[in-house]
This record gives structure tokens, sequence and C-alpha cells, in this order.
């Protein structure tokens, strides 16, 4: 009977065991850390940790979790976050965490953005693109081999000697790069930002903003914190 007892709770635990650890540190909205905050993970059981010196750490199997925090202030204001995060396979991820005032909300004036989850669909599309890259680059390599053994390719000399981009379009490109520097400027300014904010600041249409704000994170300047109906950009300071 014991044994059988043994078998059965080793069963259950086996998966934290074997999985991956999850860690970070815990920051208020100053990027400060955060002591004896109220670290949960919605795994089955649920996991939960007091963060004494702002770092907390949990060992899950693969899946989609929501990590939360939460602290009461010295002057009874309530502190909390909620951030996704996604384990493919076991290994190691870190993950800091910002909690911001329940009382902010309105302030920041949240709504409702074109944007994706760190690990969400971004990640999809990154992976499609490097698929595509990738495809292209073996095409034009048999293409130039082709050409080198048969002598049939009159314009490979012209491949090599293509000169700079010049004109509209490359003044285009160079615009692009200083609203891009101006956008990631403006949020280390200020920290933590909306994207209404962002498109007060910048008059830009909101489909250009939003694939900016998609580029920088792409590059791992800035981060999307899921807070409400909306995000929060913070700079990614890692």
């Amino acid at each position: 009977m014991k044994l059988g007892a043994g078998i059965f709770i080793f069963l259950i635990l086996m998966p934290f065991v074997l999985g991956a650890t999850i860690h970070g540190r815990v920051f208020d909205y100053n990027f400060r850390l955060a002591s004896n905050s109220l670290v949960k993970i919605n795994t089955v059981p649920e996991q939960r940790m007091v963060a004494v010196d702002g770092s907390y750490s949990f060992i899950v199997p693969p899946g989609d979790y929501v990590l939360n925090a939460t602290l009461k202030g010295s002057t009874g204001t309530f502190y909390d976050v909620l951030d996704n995060i996604s384990i493919a396979k076991d290994g190691d991820y870190v993950r800091d965490l910002i909690m911001f005032p329940n009382d902010d909300l309105n302030e920041l004036d949240l709504e409702n953005n074109v944007t994706t989850d760190l690990n969400g669909d971004g990640t999809v599309q990154s992976n499609k693109t490097i698929l595509v890259i990738t495809g292209l680059v073996i095409v034009i390599i048999f293409v130039l081999i082709y050409c080198a053994a048969f002598k049939k390719c009159k314009w490979k000399a012209n491949l090599f000697n293509k000169k700079p981009t010049t004109g509209p379009k490359a003044k285009e490109i160079g615009e692009e790069a200083d609203d891009l520097a101006e956008l990631l400027a403006f949020i280390r300014k200020n920290r933590r930002v909306t994207q209404k904010e962002i498109r007060k600041e910048f008059p830009l249409s909101e489909a250009k903003i939003s694939l900016m704000i998609t580029d920088l994170e792409s590059q791992g300047k800035i981060r999307k914190i899921k807070k409400g109906r909306g995000n929060i950009i913070v700079l990614d300071e890692k």
C-alpha cells in the first residue's frame, strides 16, 4: 500500500522534477527590486512563493502559463502584474516581472492595441521569416553555382557591382531609421508608455506605429507587458 502511494506521488511530481526552470526578479514600476512580493504560477497544482529578496523560481513542465506577482505597499496601495509565458521544452527561462499600482490604470489610459504577446504570434511569424530567408539564400547559391559551371549568366557581374541605394528610396529608409530612434528615445525617457501615448507624440498612422513597436521588440530593445485590456511598453534592459 505504501509502495503504491509512493509511486502515485512520484508520478505527480515527476513533470516538475524533469521540467523547465522559470526564474527572475520582481520590480516595482520605478524599476526597484520588490521584496516580499507574492509570486504565483498557474500550474496544476498552483505554485506560489514569497520573493523575499525580490527573486523567484519555479519548475514547470512544457505548456502555457501566467505568472502573477502581487504586493501590498506601506501606504495600502496594491501592486500586481500578469505576464504570459510559453514553455516549449525543458531548459532555463528568465522572466523579470514589473508590478504597477492598480489605481494607475486610469492614468495610463490603456486600450486595445494591435499587438502580440512576446511568445505568441510574433514568434511564429519570426520563424516563418527565417525559413523564407533560408530558402532564398539556398536558391541564390544554386543559381550562382550553375552560372559559374555553365557560364550562362551574363548578369552575374552586375550582382556584385550593384551601386548603393540612392534617391527617394534611400531617403525613405533613412527616415524610418530616424523614426525608430526617436520612438526608442521616447520610451527610454518615459520608462513606461502606452501605444495611445505614442500616437499622441508621433504624427504617424496607427499601423506604422504598431510595426515600429514590433520592430523594436524583435530587436530585443523593448518589452510589452499585459496590463488590463492593453499593454504597457517598457525598455528591455536585460
